[in-house]
């Protein structure tokens, strides 16, 4: 939806949700403090600005593609529920009928669907698409007081992250709240949006900025710490090596994914920083047809008026510097 680089971060979504899959050694989530969960989060909200920030786009519009998406994730849950419960049915597996995705179906049909449609029920890997709808919900609001002021529009959504990490506000859902708690997943998707917004105007040379090179030795510096903190040389299956760390894992406390621990927003936007300085839109490589095979997935996630809009926005190789 916004360029070769979310799309690469889809595939990583799949891959690491594939048991004993090699290749899921290979993700970001093993080499820093991040995963694919946060740069996908914080791409969406630079395509978002990109395709509703115009100033003929209207509230409205934004809050129809959440309902669609939100229609999606009813009739996906549902979907999947029913295709697991036809084996359950025929094999009388306990193993099958006891699966997570049928239980609250089968306790209480209407009770579930009624959570269902408040955003309540979300089963494991099924709640992306709901984190999804309640950030296009925000973005109304967080876009009209970044159109009035950027920086207030980023204090804004910090004060909502604080609500969500640091006095414990969580929506309800099941047992514990979100897993992807909104209040707090809102602030990368809200940084995608001034980075889309600083996009724009880099494109209209307005107020693009250049490089600076003390921002991209600090970001190296956050990368290069973070790889240190997660050890990834512990996927070698050898005791000794495993057992070796530079960084005592206890020096930063829990990196909570649910609350988007600040340890991981700055690993996410140090990656796309240097991503953006390192990669250059024009590469060689970007027109290789394997590039562009990658490039064709994940291109309807926004509306088809919104996808022709941007089809010729400035990559993310181009992102302003601050």
């Amino acid at each position: 939806e916004c360029d070769w680089s979310s799309d690469v971060c889809s595939s990583d979504l799949y891959l690491d949700h594939i048991p004993g899959n090699l290749l899921a050694r290979l993700t970001p989530h093993n080499f820093g403090f991040s995963d694919a969960a946060g740069l996908f989060v914080l791409l969406a909200g630079v395509s978002a600005a990109l395709a509703y920030s115009r100033p003929s786009d209207s509230t409205l519009r934004v809050l129809m593609r959440a309902a669609i998406i939100w229609i999606a994730q009813i009739a996906l849950v549902l979907s999947a529920a029913g295709l697991v419960s036809l084996p359950a049915a025929a094999t009388a597996n306990p193993a099958i009928a006891g699966h997570s995705l049928l239980i609250p179906f089968a306790t209480n049909l209407p009770d579930a669907f009624a959570r269902l449609v408040r955003l309540e029920l979300q089963p494991r890997y099924f709640d992306i698409l709901q984190l999804y709808v309640a950030l296009l919900a925000w973005m109304p609001l967080v876009l009209l007081v970044m159109r009035a002021n950027r920086f207030l529009g980023l204090a804004l959504s910090c004060c909502v992250w604080a609500i969500g990490a640091l006095a414990g506000v969580n929506p309800p859902a099941g047992d514990g709240g979100w897993f992807f708690n909104p209040l707090c997943w809102q602030l990368p998707f809200s940084l995608g949006v001034w980075i889309g917004l600083r996009k724009q105007e880099a494109r209209t040379g307005s107020r693009a900025m250049p490089g600076s090179r003390i921002a991209i030795v600090g970001a190296l510096a956050c990368l290069v710490f973070a790889a240190l903190y997660v050890a990834p040389w512990q996927q070698i299956p050898v005791a000794e090596i495993r057992a070796f760390r530079l960084v005592p894992s206890e020096l930063l406390g829990v990196i909570s994914k649910t609350d988007e621990s600040l340890w991981r927003l700055a690993h996410v936007v140090c990656l796309a920083y240097v991503a953006s300085r390192v990669v250059h839109p024009e590469s060689q490589w970007l027109r290789h047809r394997l590039a562009r095979e990658i490039g064709a997935l994940g291109r309807r996630s926004l509306d088809r008026k919104s996808t022709r809009l941007n089809s010729s926005h400035i990559p993310l190789s181009r992102m302003p510097s601050s």
